[in-house]
């Protein structure tokens, strides 16, 4: 034996228990499940087991199910545990891989509703108002009933798109539970479905655009409000502000300093500051950061030395400055609300031949996809040409 070969041998006798420990780590971070007795020698707890896997990117295991059988390996395929599919027991398991890190909180929370709380969620919502019976040991074959679930989610109201969302939450959990994945005609069934509603949903709103028209512009609606309101009024800044940062319902309610949340920060010198890190694409879009031109930074100024810690709080804001405005709105659902606006600044600078690049660059500034931009299009119905000094006021 050569003395490199003599001192690994030393190394090895020396660091047996590490090696084999480490060896150990790595079998586990590549899938395999080690024998009950192997966890108990190294002292490995359920938890620390589960991280291992978390970061591997593995799903979590029970270890009180895992089969003695030291010819098999994966911990996901060898539970011995009968699985149970009950309601409680699918939720927990939903609730598993929340913990593993493998998804997101908060859109389980929606679909299933909280850790404890097995009557609430989506997938909870439409079998019940199917009328199945959610305390049986094994509800499987509910799930092959695609027209009771269908009609139940139409049924529990909301607008359409919450309707696909309380499908789409089922057709999840089918999909992430490796035993209801086998359900392979259930989940074709709810899927086909599913598509064909979301079908005539996209029809639908193409038919309402195309009947849907604005009455203003942009500029128009800012100048409205200056003789309304005056320069000098909230309403103005909201609209100074939209302009250059248009947004959902995070402008709404906006912090004046601070270090959280939706806010402005007041420099002493030099333009406003404007952070967003919540709102409704954060997990896509991130935290949006950036500051507002001088004549806007301008405006802030002079509205907050009022003392304001908060900007646009009043109940109703957008709503009741363009219902005083006589803004002539044709929807049903959340008419006079933030989407007005948002649709009236897509219609102001976009057209139905826009080109991908410029709806690319009015996506990135709204925070949503460049399809998205076309949805809020709408043809404009008004009486002043687009090259009037009028028009370009304020642009």
């Amino acid at each position: 034996m050569n003395k490199n070969a003599q001192y690994q041998a030393i190394y090895r006798g020396k660091n047996s228990e590490k090696l084999a420990y480490a060896k150990l780590v790595n079998r586990i971070k590549s899938g395999v499940m080690p024998q009950q007795a192997t966890l108990v020698k190294f002292d490995i707890t359920d938890t620390q087991l589960n991280e291992l896997r978390k970061n591997a990117g593995h799903a979590p295991v029970n270890t009180a199910c895992i089969s003695v059988n030291p010819r098999t390996t994966s911990g996901e395929n060898n539970q011995v545990c009968p699985p149970s599919f009950s309601w409680k027991a699918l939720h927990d398991y939903m609730w598993q891989l929340i913990d593993s890190g493998i998804e997101k909180t908060s859109r389980y929370k929606t679909y299933f509703g909280s850790r404890n709380g097995y009557e609430a969620g989506f997938v909870y919502n439409v079998l019940k108002t199917a009328g199945f019976n959610l305390d049986v040991n094994d509800i499987r074959p509910y799930l092959s009933e695609t027209t009771k679930i269908m009609d139940a989610a139409r049924s529990l109201g909301g607008k359409k798109g919450i309707q696909l969302d309380r499908v789409g939450a089922i057709l999840v959990m089918i999909k992430q539970h490796p035993e209801l994945r086998k359900l392979k005609k259930a989940y074709a069934d709810l899927d086909a479905a599913f598509r064909r509603f979301n079908n005539a949903k996209e029809a639908e709103d193409i038919e309402r655009r195309e009947s849907e028209t604005i009455t203003l512009k942009y500029p128009q609606l800012v100048d409205k409000v200056s003789k309304k309101y005056g320069k000098a009024s909230e309403e103005y800044l909201l609209l100074k502000m939209f302009y250059e940062t248009p947004s959902r319902f995070e402008i709404l309610k906006l912090n004046v300093g601070g270090t959280t949340g939706n806010r402005i920060i007041i420099p002493p010198k030099g333009n406003v500051q404007y952070i967003f890190e919540k709102y409704k694409t954060v997990a896509i879009f991130g935290k949006v950061q950036g500051v507002y031109s001088a004549a806007t930074s301008k405006l802030i100024r002079a509205y907050t030395n009022k003392g304001k810690s908060k900007l646009f709080t009043a109940p109703n804001f957008i709503k009741n400055m363009l219902d005083n405005l006589g803004i002539e709105r044709t929807e049903t659902v959340n008419t006079g609300t933030i989407n007005l606006l948002r649709k009236i600044y897509v219609s102001t600078h976009l057209t139905p031949k826009a080109k991908a690049g410029e709806r690319e660059k009015i996506a990135l500034l709204m925070r949503h996809s460049p399809l998205t931009s076309l949805k809020y299009l709408r043809d404009f119905k008004g009486d002043i040409p687009k090259n009037t000094p009028e028009y370009k006021k304020n642009e």
